[in-house]
């Protein structure tokens, strides 16, 4: 799921339409929150790399 929000989130964030930054940013913090319940490698990276994203789509 946490892949999902990702991938939806980046699509919004590159479509170049007017007012999805938000709707991006909340992709991925959802996303954030599913990931949190896991520890291992892949989930702590993809989690760090949508925290960084969704800073930078901070309104």
């Amino acid at each position: 799921m946490a892949l999902a929000l990702d991938g939806l989130a980046s699509a919004l964030r590159g479509s170049g339409v007017n007012g999805v930054e938000e709707e991006a940013r909340r992709h991925w913090e959802e996303a954030s929150r599913t990931l949190a319940a896991f520890d291992d490698a892949r989930a702590v990276e993809l989690r760090s790399r949508i925290d960084d994203a969704s800073w930078t789509a901070q309104p």
